[in-house]
C-alpha cells in the first residue's frame, strides 16, 4: 500500500480526504493529514511517504516547498 501525505490549510479539503472511503481500493493507506506547512514538515521528518498532495496559501506553500526542495 502506498503512503500519502496531504498538507492543506483548508479544512474542507482535509475533511474530504478524511471522509473518502476508497483509499484501499486505490492502493493507498488512509492518508496522513497536516493542517499547515509546519505539521507537514514534521510528518516528512518522521515518516516516509510515496506521494504528497498539498493545497496551501501562498505563505504556507512557500515554506513547505522550500523544505521539499532541499
Amino acid at each position: 500500500m502506498y503512503k500519502l501525505l496531504l498538507v492543506s490549510d483548508k479544512e474542507d479539503i482535509r475533511r474530504l480526504y478524511a471522509d473518502f472511503s476508497e483509499w484501499e481500493n486505490l492502493g493507498f493507506e488512509r492518508p496522513a493529514v497536516a493542517a499547515n506547512a509546519q505539521e507537514g514538515i514534521a510528518l516528512l521528518k518522521s515518516r516516509r511517504f510515496d506521494a504528497v498532495s498539498s493545497l496551501l496559501s501562498v505563505a504556507e506553500g512557500k515554506q513547505f516547498f522550500a523544505y521539499l526542495s532541499r
